[in-house]
């Protein structure tokens, strides 16, 4: 790496970090080495800054060990990590800046991984804690059904283990990573089943004038929800998810709204809220039809703070600098529905945006042929 102006620490316009993931690593503490120079190469206004600012590292999920270049000068030199434990046999290594640099010349070869000893307890030990702890927060949020949920702490507790070997730790820790992996399979549909059910009940709740209609959808709330607080699979939990969904159609088929008693059957929609996307992707059950340039595509975004949950703050948006022709987009999902009278509603915003000439309110909802306001 050459640069002629200052890096700053996490500049990824003009930091470095070359590195590769291996895998598969047996457990054990690891070093990593290299053959490494950094210098000033004589760049005016370069400054050495007492050295320690780039070169070479070892990390894991939860530990990284540096070997940082303490000469200015162009003769490489080999510089050697502490150990580091890899427990999970996964272990990053590479070469990066990790503070603010002058420009200055680096340079790294012949790098050497070297299993150096096997674990120690004291090692292992965090391992087995996070992999409790995290097994743990699954039941404590309640991310899986009743019965997963008893499973996974029998699990704990059978895996339980203290003041034990390294490998009483490490065996103790995989046992219950698998029973995460299973229980992992389980939170997206049981995410589904809980986000679903609240709708049925408010089918029963708002509705006063169909009781036969009401018990039977009652029946259906309950065999369900028991089936569903039951399951240990995926497919046990979409049973009782589909199941339920096609008594709430029924129902809604069958029973009588009223002015004051409308349905919701926001469930039949896809992804109302636009959740569970890549940035500038279409979210699943949406689609667009778009004539103009990819620049001012339709997209999906969230806002920046929120980045690392994709469930919130969710929009679809379209943003243009120049004008667009009459029905340059569309963005739409298509729903079978009972036969009836229906209204639908959404969040919008349209806004000029400061831009001078522009005008507002361009964009319409509709649902079929009808058109809402713009």
């Amino acid at each position: 790496y050459w640069g002629a102006s200052t890096i700053e620490d996490g500049d990824s316009e003009k930091g470095f970090d070359y590195y590769q993931t291996i895998k598969n690593l047996p457990r054990g503490a690891y070093t990593i080495s290299a053959s490494m120079l950094n210098s000033t190469n004589g760049e005016e206004g370069a400054d050495w800054n007492g050295g320690g600012k780039a070169g070479l590292y070892a990390k894991t999920a939860t530990d990284e060990q540096q070997a940082l270049i303490t000469i200015d000068d162009q003769t490489f030199r080999t510089y050697t990590t502490e150990t580091i434990p890899v427990v999970d046999g996964e272990l990053r290594i590479g070469v990066k800046n990790v503070n603010s640099l002058t420009g200055r010349w680096f340079a790294a070869d012949e790098f050497k991984l070297t299993y150096a000893r096997q674990l120690t307890a004291a090692e292992a030990a965090p391992y087995y804690d996070e992999t409790k702890a995290a097994a743990q927060n699954i039941i404590n949020e309640e991310l899986i059904p009743t019965s997963a949920r008893s499973d996974l702490g029998s699990i704990i507790t059978s895996n339980y283990v203290s003041d034990g070997t390294a490998n009483e730790y490490i065996n103790a820790a995989n046992n219950i990573n698998e029973a995460i992996t299973e229980a992992q399979a389980l939170v997206a549909p049981y995410a589904a089943w809980k986000g679903l059910k609240p709708y049925a009940d408010d089918l029963v709740s708002v509705s006063t004038n169909n009781a036969e209609e009401n018990a039977t959808l009652a029946t259906a709330i309950s065999d369900q929800n028991t089936a569903a607080e039951a399951a240990t699979t995926a497919d046990d939990i979409n049973t009782a998810i589909n199941t339920l969904k096609d008594a709430m159609i029924t129902y809604a088929g069958a029973a009588n709204p009223t002015s004051g008693n409308q349905f919701d059957l926001t469930f039949m929609l896809t992804n109302p809220d636009v959740s569970g996307f890549e940035n500038g992707a279409h979210p699943a059950g949406w689609y667009c039809d778009y004539s103009g340039d990819a620049w001012h595509n339709p997209q999906v975004n969230r806002n920046a703070s929120l980045a690392s949950d994709q469930t919130k703050n969710a929009t679809y948006e379209f943003w243009t600098g120049t004008a667009v022709a009459t029905n340059e987009f569309t963005v739409y999902q298509k729903v079978t529905l009972p036969e009836g009278t229906y209204q639908m509603n959404c969040l919008a915003f349209a806004d000029a945006n400061g831009v001078e000439g522009a005008t507002n309110n361009q964009v319409y909802f509709f649902a079929n042929d009808t058109q809402g306001s713009k």
